[in-house]
Formats: structure tokens, sequence, C-alpha cells
């Protein structure tokens, strides 16, 4: 990277090399991975196509702020496999105020910048030139290649390092310039006191995690049913039993005429007509979820959780019976003996 293009990533923006994005929004820390590659799929449908002379302005369609339940916002950066945790001195008292405060665009080289709504206003309604956008707190780049936290020190910027993961090397850049104005500037400091605080969680090391945690459960799910459920109490579980089909049962699939567009990442689900079973819990039923959001294990990261509490199994599961969750049920005489859930995004 040379001095120019860490210029345009973290202070003096020239117009050209912004891209047109109507696809970040900051939002509530999601329970689901699946839910992130759906944000991000329909973020990326938002791109808006304008004329020349509107080439390369950033637009402000940003994520539907909502503060998470330990009031930190989260800003998903899909494309590049991070996810910030916002500080909870970021947040404010309800939806609305995470909205109107911060905002995110993306650059043509791949970068990000967050900013604030409020001191990015200030600027441009400023009678000072110098000012393009303003009000950004940092950017964040995903360098090629592995770096050490003292290779980045090396180069002598003003930045934070993040990680080295085997896709590449995050890093936070503080700006260069000035971003705010004199009537902003206790504002702005405030914000950027707060910028220690932000938790990083990295794409790479939460799928990594993710892995480890799997081990031993794998051979488990030999023999299942897979259903997707309808509905979840203490006293037992409904659910539209499916086939489950993975990508190596090349055999299945060419019967039924799979084909790779019509499957998911590594298997297709076959279910031509609901089929709803109900089921009792056995006594000694086990129940293996994935908590994604750290709710039962504590951890920042996606990790396996296993309980013998029904009422833990139907806290985590109960959310998603108005739209869709698979999991896999080990039944003997008509009770469930131990569910299972794969990391299926």
């Amino acid at each position: 990277m040379n001095e120019r293009q860490l210029a345009e990533r973290i202070g003096n923006i020239d117009d050209g090399l912004i891209q047109q994005a109507e696809s970040y929004r900051i939002t509530t820390k999601q329970r689901r991975m699946k839910a992130l590659k759906r944000a991000a799929a329909c973020a990326a449908a938002l791109v808006l196509a304008v004329g020349s002379f509107m080439l390369g302005r950033v637009a402000e369609a940003d994520r539907t702020v909502r503060p998470n339940p330990l009031g930190i916002g989260m800003v998903q950066l899909d494309e590049i496999g991070l996810v910030l945790l916002l500080p909870e001195s970021w947040g404010g008292s309800d939806w609305d105020d995470w909205e109107n405060v911060f905002g995110v665009e993306s650059r043509q080289d791949g970068s990000y910048s967050i900013y604030s709504r409020e001191i990015r206003r200030a600027c441009m309604e400023s009678d000072d030139n110098d000012f393009i956008w303003g009000g950004v707190l940092f950017s964040i780049v995903k360098r090629p290649g592995q770096m050490t936290e003292q290779q980045v020190a090396a180069e002598g910027k003003d930045c934070k390092y993040i990680a080295a993961t085997r896709s590449g090397t995050y890093i936070l850049y503080y700006p260069e310039d000035v971003q705010y104005t004199p009537e902003t500037q206790e504002k702005y400091l405030q914000l950027k006191s707060g910028i220690q605080d932000i938790q990083f969680v990295v794409g790479d090391m939460a799928a990594e995690e993710l892995a480890l945690s799997k081990a031993g459960i794998e051979d488990k799910f030999e023999g299942t049913i897979a259903g997707v459920v309808k509905s979840v109490s203490p006293d037992g579980i409904t659910v539209d039993i499916v086939e489950y089909i993975p990508e190596d049962d090349t055999k299945r699939l060419k019967e039924l005429g799979v084909t790779e567009d019509d499957m998911w990442d590594g298997f297709y689900i076959h279910n031509p007509d609901e089929e709803l079973t109900a089921w009792k819990y056995s006594e000694d039923a086990v129940f293996t979820f994935i908590d994604w959001a750290g709710e039962f294990t504590g951890g920042l990261y996606p990790l396996y959780y296993t309980t013998t509490s029904v009422e833990e199994f139907c806290r985590y599961v109960e959310p998603y019976t108005d739209g869709w969750i698979l999991l896999f049920f080990k039944v003997e005489d008509g009770a469930v003996k131990y569910v299972l859930e794969r990391p299926i995004m």
C-alpha cells in the first residue's frame, strides 16, 4: 500500500475513489451467522445505479441500528468477514438514537469507514472548504498476507492492529486530517476515546472456534431425523420432517435431479410435503446447539453448547419457530433422546 492509497483510505477522500453503496447498516448482534449472510445478500441488491455526475459518491443507506441486549451496537462488514461490537458508551436510549448516530461507507479499494452523522453534517455545512465529508472516526482495512503487530507498528501510521488470519491482516486506521468543526470537536474526541473499547469478531477465527468445538459431535448425526421446528415448549416439540441430503450423496441427488444450483452450502433439503410430527422429551434428553451470540457459553465466537435443561433449549429455539431452524433428532420409543444442530449458514 503506497502513501496515496493510505491517505485515500483514512483521510482526504478523492470522490472518484468512493463507490456508490447502499449496503451497510449498523444492526443488533445477530444470533445466527445465517442471518449475517442473508443481510449481506439483501444489502448487495440495494446498490444504486447513478448518473455520471454522481459517480463515486457514497449514498447514506446504512443499516438499521438496534442495540443488542448488552447495549452494544454491531457493525457487520460481511465482505471482509469482520464484525465490530461498538462500545456501550456510544449507545443511545432507543433504536432511533443508534440509527441517527453512525454510518458506514465502503470504498472502491475494499476499505470501510465508520463516521458520525452529526459531525459529518456539521462538516458539510461548514464554510471550510477543506472538508469533503468529515466525521470519520476510523477506517478498517484488510490487507493481504499475515502481518505481525510489530510490522504494522513499524510503518509509523496512527493505527490499531486487530488480527491476522489465514486470509489477511485487519487494521484500524485513524484519520490523518481533521474530521470535525470547532463546534463538534468535543463530541468527536469523546467518541474517539471509546474506540479502544471496540471488540472485533473476525470471521476466520469464529469459523475455527466453531470447528474446534464441533469435535466429537459429528458422529452423533448418524441415525438422526432432520426436522424444521414448528413449535417448542417444555412439554414437547413439533417438527416438519425433511430429508437432509449432503453433497457427497451423489446417488440420491441424481435420483431427485438436484443440481449444484439447487443446493445450499454443501447440502440439499428435500421436503415435497409437510409432515408434522410431535414428540415428547425423554427424561435423560440431551440438547446440543450452536450458541451463536454467547448467550449460554459467554463466548464471543459461536460455540457448541450442550445442556440437559429443556428450558434452555426452548429459550434458544423459540425465537426461530416463526422462521426457519433445522435440527437433527435421535428418537427412541417415541421420545426425543438428543437434539443436534449443524452450522448451516
